[in-house]
C-alpha cells in the first residue's frame, strides 16, 4: 500500500513538472527556411533525373536511327541491283518484240568474214 502511495505521489510530481513547461518559441520565418530548402532538394534530385533520363533517350535514338539507317542503304543497295537486271530484261524482251538486234564490234567482225 505504502508502495501505490510512493508511486502515485511521483507521478503526481512528474505531471505537475509538465504543468511549467513552455512550448518552444521559433523564429517567425522558420517553417519558410525549411520548406525553401526541402524544395531546393527536389529540384536538384528532379535536374539529376532528368539528365540521366536525356542521356537515354538520347542513345536510344541516335541507335535507332543507326538502324534505320542502315535498313535504308542496304535496302536500297538491293534494289539496285535488281532494278539493273530488271531493265536489262525489258530491254531484251523489247528488242526481241521488235526483232531488233544491235550488233557489236565482234558481231560486224564475224558477218564480215
Amino acid at each position: 500500500m505504502q508502495e501505490d502511495k510512493k508511486i502515485k505521489k511521483e507521478v503526481e510530481e512528474t505531471l505537475k513538472s509538465l504543468d511549467n513547461i513552455k512550448g518552444a518559441q521559433v523564429d517567425p520565418f522558420f517553417y519558410g527556411r525549411v520548406m525553401a530548402r526541402i524544395e531546393s532538394e527536389k529540384e536538384e534530385k528532379q535536374q539529376s533525373n532528368n539528365w540521366f533520363l536525356n542521356m537515354n533517350v538520347g542513345i536510344a535514338a541516335t541507335i535507332c536511327m543507326i538502324l534505320i539507317n542502315t535498313y535504308v542503304v542496304v535496302d536500297f543497295i538491293n534494289s539496285a541491283r535488281n532494278n539493273i537486271s530488271e531493265e536489262d530484261s525489258y530491254l531484251e524482251s523489247f528488242a526481241d518484240d521488235y526483232n531488233l538486234t544491235v550488233n557489236t564490234f565482234y558481231d560486224q567482225n564475224m558477218e564480215e568474214e
